[in-house]
């Protein structure tokens, strides 16, 4: 399997751009399972409100940047097999020596949640949000050891 990782670095916020699941060496790309590429955010924390702080807001910003990067140089690839868009995974169940913010109906609400949330439904310009079919959260991590952890998974 084919792991290339990214590092981009911009103050205060780490991005990482992970192609992940190689092309599984089979011409029909319906036959490869999860076959493509993903753009992960880390968590970065979240207000009181249950909203991603402004440095994690700006990580989405730069997923999202780079989400519709993608999308636009595979339209304009001349290549007949057009690879599927990438997936934008938001990590981070928050941290466990802090309680999480609740949501209106009282239930625990995760830093990929909010980036989710943000990503899918709330970012401006409106012209750089992501369907949500493209989204996923891994919730399940409480530090940066875990969040590597779990994306092992995930390959």
């Amino acid at each position: 399997m084919f792991l290339l990782v990214l590092f981009v670095f911009a103050v205060p916020a780490l991005y990482v751009a992970a192609a992940m699941w190689g092309a599984g060496g089979s011409s029909d790309d319906s036959a490869v399972v999860g076959g493509g590429s993903a753009i992960i955010v880390l968590g970065g924390g979240l207000e009181a409100s249950g909203a991603p702080p402004s440095w994690q807001k700006e990580r989405c910003h730069v997923a999202a940047k780079l989400y519709h990067e993608a999308i636009s140089s595979s339209s304009s690839s001349s290549s007949a097999a057009v690879p599927p868009p990438p997936r934008i995974i938001a990590l981070s169940g928050g941290t466990p020596w802090k309680p999480p913010p609740r949501d209106a109906r009282g239930f625990p609400v995760t830093e990929a949640a909010a980036s989710v949330l943000y990503l899918g439904k709330e970012m401006e310009p409106a012209a750089l949000r992501v369907p949500f079919e493209h989204l996923m959260e891994e919730a399940f991590s409480l530090d940066t050891i875990g969040k590597v952890k779990r994306k092992e998974q995930y390959e």
